[in-house]
């Protein structure tokens, strides 16, 4: 049964940065390709950024990260992209978090000194949809209801109609777009990053105790990719 349609796709290369929207993706059993490659931590005691938890990172999501031709480039508020393991990307990095930092791929603990394991072990996919951010608006009207507050991969339309945080009584289903077979493994259970200021986005303390209030602190779910391919905004989504 077809249920809407893909409205944005986004990709974030490196965790706990803001991340690119994308007008097509390519998905494999890792997610969205190039999704979370790379994670952010204090470059003198390797301690990677908790901003939900610890105030020095609250300013992670300010910076933005980008593939570009297979490299990660990263953006400080108000500068250029810059190539992410560049000196001058360190600089200014430090400027920004007000001490130095590094980027670090994400594998295995202790694989190298260059890797740093992943705070969480979800499935790849996190999907949200238009009706989940229509019922917290409707609670929050004077909020800024922004996908980017919830970090998703997909975000997808509904119909108006649809009746809110729709996508909770999809559990255990299959969900396709195009070639792409999805299945819904669990909730999102949501955590202060929701509260965090980014970019044109204020900080806003009454949007998590709005989502517990709401559903039980979830939104959006989490999926595994038991199909991969190529997808594109505009694609039609079907439930099965």
């Amino acid at each position: 049964m077809t249920i809407g349609r893909v409205q944005t796709i986004w990709r974030y290369p490196v965790s706990s940065l803001g991340g690119e929207s994308l007008d097509e993706a390519e998905l494999d059993a890792t997610g969205v390709v190039g999704d979370r490659l790379w994670g952010i931590v204090d470059a003198e005691t390797g301690a990677i950024a908790k901003p939900e938890a610890e105030k020095r990172w609250r300013v992670t999501p300010e910076v933005l990260a980008r593939l570009s031709a297979s490299e990660i480039e990263v953006q400080i508020p108000g500068g250029d992209w810059m190539r992410a393991r560049s000196d001058a990307a360190e600089h200014a990095l430090a400027d920004h978090f007000g001490f130095p930092v590094k980027l670090k791929r994400h594998g295995p603990a202790f694989a190298s000194p260059d890797t740093v394991e992943p705070r969480y072990r979800r499935s790849p996919i996190h999907l949200i949809t238009s009706a989940s951010l229509e019922a917290l608006k409707s609670i929050l009207p004077d909020s800024v209801i922004d996908p980017r507050r919830f970090r998703p991969n997909l975000v997808i339309t509904l119909p108006d109609d649809a009746p809110g945080f729709a996508e909770g009584k999809w559990m255990r289903r299959e969900i396709r777009i195009g070639p792409v077979r999805l299945y819904v493994n669990e909730p999102c259970d949501r955590c202060a990053f929701t509260m965090l200021g980014q970019r044109d986005i204020p900080f806003d303390k009454a949007v998590l105790p709005a989502i517990s209030a709401m559903n039980g602190k979830s939104f959006g779910i989490y999926c595994a990719v038991l199909e991969g391919g190529r997808i594109a905004a505009g694609d039609p989504v079907e439930v099965i």
